[in-house]
């Protein structure tokens, strides 16, 4: 294996855990910020919130970074009711190990714990164990529409964690988005000092022991070598380009739409794979709570650009048992995507909107464009240059998840 090559899948083998370490310390920054807490955003997302790669627009998110290397955290989902939900738990390496959810007629109850636990629960909590004793927890509450706002937050405010509430202790040195090789492997080896590895990991950190100096104490870390370090930093660029651009070209192809592999969220030894993730679409769901096909290109091949214009049927038996939401994102430059700040303040039609409107079949014909088509309702803005659309398809049915339902293609039309 060359030297360049055994950086490679060092970077591709880490780069998560980097990328939820700077998720992890952007988070908890705040001076009042603690681990174990359960933070709420009461509105949903906007073209200013540039923390999370492609946010959906449909629910409001809570989260908290859990520490349970000593006692673990117990969660409470309230009575939801028919509102779509899910509580989304990732371990150091982003992988998602539990989706949960409340469908009962009461609240239920969860045991977080870490992989040193071995206490006795309760008989009404259910335990769900992490393999790393770090873990992220993302909450998703569904809003129909604007004057479900409140009624959604009041549902949001019910979810309830009790855990060691204690400062994060986080170093004031900002992670930064593209780090040289020697910030990338500081963050990194910072994070493995808080082991130990998930199972997919363990191993193979091991086969790069030529190159680096791993230390084994219950814990992994490394140092990279100096000569590899140089390696490193020389190539670090093209790594996370790599990266990108594995993201736009990951999962199976349907008339242009990107539709994830099967093992999106539980990647298991696929290090390229969760890397792209991590970069484009960090947090994206397990395949059978959310399926989220993506374009780049409209039905020629052609990449997408708003100074076209653009047109997207979907039809109007989307196969879910929750909700669908079509998302449009604007490039920022370095890999990673957000939401267009436009004139109507438009950055999604799902199927619940109010202010789309269908035609007598129940298909949902889109315009997409800079400019707005004269004329035309439905108008979903895009900005002048590159552009990304998400299709969020929650709860999908089994048409959906074996790929014999798709999506139509996005077409070029004359503007």
């Amino acid at each position: 294996m060359s030297e360049i090559e055994a950086a490679r899948r060092i970077f591709f083998l880490t780069f998560p855990l980097y990328e939820m370490s700077r998720m992890r310390q952007r988070m908890l920054l705040h001076p009042d910020a603690k681990l174990n807490t359960l933070v709420h955003r009461r509105n949903l997302s906007r073209p200013s919130d540039r923390v999370i790669t492609t946010p959906n627009t449909d629910t409001l998110y809570s989260s908290a970074w859990l520490d349970l290397a000593g006692n673990p955290v117990r969660l409470t989902i309230p009575v939801m009711g028919s509102r779509y939900h899910s509580v989304q738990l990732m371990h150091a390496f982003s992988d998602a190990f539990a989706v949960l959810r409340n469908d009962a007629s009461t609240a239920r109850q969860f045991l977080i714990v870490g992989p040193d636990w071995n206490g006795q629960a309760s008989p009404h909590e259910e335990v769900v164990r992490s393999p790393t004793r770090d873990a992220w927890l993302v909450a998703r509450t569904f809003v129909r529409g604007p004057g479900d706002l409140a009624e959604a937050q009041q549902m949001q405010g019910a979810y309830t964690i009790d855990g060691d509430k204690r400062a994060p202790g986080e170093s004031k040195e900002k992670i930064p988005a593209r780090p040289n090789g020697g910030q990338f492997l500081a963050v990194v080896d910072a994070a493995l000092a808080r082991g130990p590895l998930p199972e997919a990991q363990a191993g193979r950190v091991g086969g790069f022991s030529g190159m680096m100096a791993i230390r084994v104490n219950g814990d992994t870390r490394f140092q990279i070598n100096p000569a590899m370090r140089a390696v490193f930093d020389r190539n670090l660029n093209t790594f996370y380009d790599e990266a990108g651009q594995a993201f736009e070209q990951s999962g199976s192809l349907k008339n242009g739409w990107r539709y994830p592999s099967p093992n999106i969220a539980e990647f298991g030894h696929d290090d390229l794979y969760r890397s792209a993730m991590a970069l484009g679409g960090l947090a994206a769901l397990p395949i059978n709570e959310a399926i989220n096909p993506l374009t780049t290109q409209d039905s020629a091949g052609v990449p997408l650009d708003g100074s076209s214009h653009y047109r997207l049927s979907i039809p109007g038996n989307v196969p879910v048992d929750a909700f669908w939401s079509l998302t449009l994102y604007e490039y920022d430059g370095a890999g990673r995507w957000f939401l267009y700040p436009n004139p109507i303040d438009r950055h999604a039609a799902n199927s619940t909107a109010s202010d789309i409107e269908p035609q007598a079949d129940g298909t949902i014909l889109l315009h997409i464009s800079n400019t707005q088509p004269a004329g035309r309702a439905n108008w979903l803005p895009a900005p002048r240059g590159h552009f990304l659309l998400v299709l969020r398809a929650y709860r999908p049915r089994s048409s959906f998840i074996d790929g014999s339902f798709h999506l139509p293609a996005v077409e070029r039309i004359d503007a």
